[in-house]
């Protein structure tokens, strides 16, 4: 897990805590690099927010869950909730399987179908 420390010497901000670094980042605070590692490390969409990280990014106390969120275009962005179901339920839609993904009617399968 890369620390605020860390985070801080390998991306600059602005002022207001915002990424400037050109790439997925761009335009973010030091939290969203911090949970993608988390993610990344097998702790899933749906982070719990801990109190030490609370503090290091200065959260709301409303901000419990954070959803981590990757675009097509391969940026990150974060998405704070103060229920996990509610992330969670955001998480359904966001990562919500494409038309093109139709499950075979014969055998269940999605993409890899051999009953064609």
């Amino acid at each position: 897990m890369t620390t605020l420390e860390e985070l801080e010497k390998i991306y600059t901000t602005n002022r207001y805590g915002i990424i400037t670094d050109s790439g997925k980042f761009e335009g973010e605070t030091l939290a969203t690099p911090f949970y993608y590692d988390l993610m990344l490390d097998g702790e899933g969409e749906v982070i719990e927010v801990q109190p030490s990280d609370r503090w290091a990014f200065d959260l709301e106390d409303s901000d419990n869950f954070v959803l981590v969120c990757v675009s097509n275009d391969g940026f990150v962005t974060l998405q704070w909730y103060e229920t996990r179901e509610a992330a969670e339920n955001d998480a359904l839609k966001e990562y919500e399987i494409e038309d093109d993904n139709i499950e075979c009617p014969v055998c269940g399968e999605i993409d890899y179908c051999i009953c064609d």
